[in-house]
């Protein structure tokens, strides 16, 4: 009954070709934070008109397109790919939630040039919320239908409603405040020493941050609701339900206090030999 959060790496394709204007994609689906090395900004205050006009094209706000997908969650014979789980607790996990908190962005680019100067900038972006569904796991040997098979679907169900929660307030946030939030940020002049390559993962990179930094606090606040259904109390209390689960609670019980007990007394005799 342990909740796991998945990340897939982003692509770059390849390099952008030198003219007055080229178009292209990136596709984006990674969610970590990635140092920006290059700032494109420059300051309007002395500029000739020709580059005020070019910043003034660069920094045009892209089209913007939001999107909640609601897939259902879908139930899976076989542990999600990328799930840890310390072997030695593998035996009292019967259920397994894998949910994957991180939209996906798509940047459609151009670059735009005047004179000597050029710039990078989005042309449109697509936020897609919810784009895999989570993915239930219950452990093959528990009989469905059985009580054990229920209140473990019901737990995991529980993380998938949490889940949607997020997905529907997320969507909601970034539909009121992203192009708010975006203004000034989707552009890049192009500097000499930096490859078109760079320039786009580090503007792809400053997007993405801005989307982390949105989400976050909700994205918190929902692994918080998680994390007070997936804790021993709350499994003790599913375990009594269910005789099963009661009887093997108890067995595992018994058995962490017998180790406790064998700990202090090769304490205790430790300590004894010390003392003489």
């Amino acid at each position: 009954m342990v909740d796991s959060t998945g990340v897939r790496l982003s692509e770059f394709f390849s390099l952008f070709p030198k003219s007055n204007f080229c178009a292209g994609r990136i596709f984006s689906t990674k969610w970590t934070k990635v140092l920006s090395a290059f700032s494109g900004l420059l300051m309007l205050t002395g500029l000739p008109a020709q580059a005020e006009s070019l910043i003034a094209r660069c920094n045009e706000a892209p089209a913007l397109t939001i999107t909640r997908m609601d897939e259902p969650a879908k139930l899976v014979r076989r542990m999600p790919r990328g799930v840890e789980v310390d072997k030695a607790f593998m035996f009292r996990v019967w259920g397994f939630t894998k949910m994957i908190y991180a939209p996906d962005i798509e940047l459609e680019w151009q670059r735009l040039s005047q004179g000597d100067k050029s710039c990078l900038r989005v042309k449109e972006a697509r936020v897609t919320m919810g784009v895999e569904r989570p993915l239930v796991w219950v452990k093959s040997k528990l009989q469905k239908g059985s009580c054990e098979y229920d209140v473990t679907l019901q737990h995991e169900s529980q993380h998938v409603v949490y889940y949607n929660t997020y997905i529907a307030d997320a969507t909601a946030l970034l539909e009121k405040n992203l192009a708010r939030t975006l203004r000034g940020e989707t552009y890049s002049m192009r500097q000499h020493d930096v490859t078109d390559k760079m320039q786009l993962a580090a503007l792809e990179a400053d997007i993405q941050n801005i989307l982390l930094d949105m989400l976050k606090p909700l994205e918190t606040a929902t692994i918080k609701k998680n994390r007070m259904i997936d804790n021993p109390a709350t499994y003790a209390k599913e375990a009594r339900v269910c005789p099963r689960f009661a009887k093997e609670e108890a067995a595992i019980v018994a058995e962490l206090q017998a180790a406790a007990e064998a700990a202090l007394a090769r304490e205790a005799a430790k300590e004894e030999a010390h003392t003489h």
